[in-house]
């Protein structure tokens, strides 16, 4: 009887240790996971995002700006039969895993910028481009990944369409497929650095920004997500504000119950000076 209780204390507190052990193992697993997907995927945004505007011949950037490095408006993009509403920066327009923090749904944001490149590389989809005078034209938004596991709460990815034209000619490639850039993403926000002629700087969704009866320039892009690690990390008995998150401008709380499975999720933001749209160039004559 005595040799039997012994073992079973040993067992016990080896099975603890066995236990404890492993759930570190899931939490450092699910935390690198996280790191890496999240320091390739927004450095490799930030990378295109500083594109923006090159090689337009004025600086400032606004919702009239032909060529415009970032996409309010359709009168940045000067393509025959115009360009959809569907291919312009917008808020709360694409899907989540959020709420707000007062509890109603809340959707992800869509950036879209473009640039004429000046040397020979590759679009955010992979393909070639050239200095041939064309101008890229880039969307982020998120979309649902067909490749996430069935068992993932949510399913959506950070993805980037890319699309061709020459001014005045029709837009090719756009709308038509989306590369991941980023897994797991629950929620995408982006707001804008303006500054107006008092040289007062603020920041604005884009939703904001075209309230605006004059529209400010844009100097800079903020984005931020919220990113989910591959596998779970066990369970949890009470949310205890775990599931609430602040991403930029916005609280948000992952669409979860209580005694659910828990993942590690993290904010990542990134702030990237819009370097093409800053100073002044020779056709700024007219800026508002």
């Amino acid at each position: 009887m005595l040799s039997i209780a012994l073992g079973l204390i040993i067992l016990s507190a080896a099975l603890i240790i066995f236990i404890t052990g492993h759930k570190s193992y899931l939490m450092q697993q699910g935390s690198s996971d996280l790191q890496d997907n999240a320091n390739f995927g927004l450095n490799y945004i930030v990378h295109d995002i500083r594109f923006a505007n090159l090689n337009n011949p004025r600086s400032s950037i606004n919702d009239t700006l032909n060529l415009g490095g970032v996409v309010i408006s359709q009168a940045n993009v000067p393509v025959q039969d115009g360009l959809s509403s569907d291919y312009l920066s917008k808020s709360v327009t694409g899907p989540s895993a959020v709420t707000e923090g007062s509890g109603s749904s809340l959707k992800s944001d869509v950036l879209v910028i473009q640039y004429k490149p000046v040397v020979a590389g590759v679009d955010c989809e992979g393909s070639e481009i050239k200095p041939d005078g064309s101008m890229v034209i880039q969307r982020y938004f998120l979309r649902e990944d067909s490749n996430a596991e069935s068992t993932e709460p949510s399913k959506l990815a950070l993805v980037c369409d890319a699309g061709r034209y020459i001014e005045n000619k029709k837009m090719d490639g756009l709308g038509l497929n989306s590369q991941v850039i980023m897994k797991r993403v629950e929620y995408f926000r982006v707001l804008l650095e303006v500054v107006n002629l008092s040289q007062q700087t603020r920041f604005m969704d884009i939703a904001t920004y075209n309230a605006q009866s004059v529209k400010p320039r844009i100097v800079a892009v903020s984005i931020g997500v919220l990113a989910r690690s591959p596998s779970s990390v066990g369970a949890y008995k009470n949310n205890n504000n775990l599931d609430q998150y602040k991403v930029l401008d916005k609280t948000v709380k992952v669409n979860s119950n209580t005694n659910s499975t828990r993942y590690i999720r993290q904010v990542i933001t990134q702030h990237v000076a819009l370097r093409n749209g800053l100073g002044d160039r020779e056709q700024d004559v007219n800026e508002k």
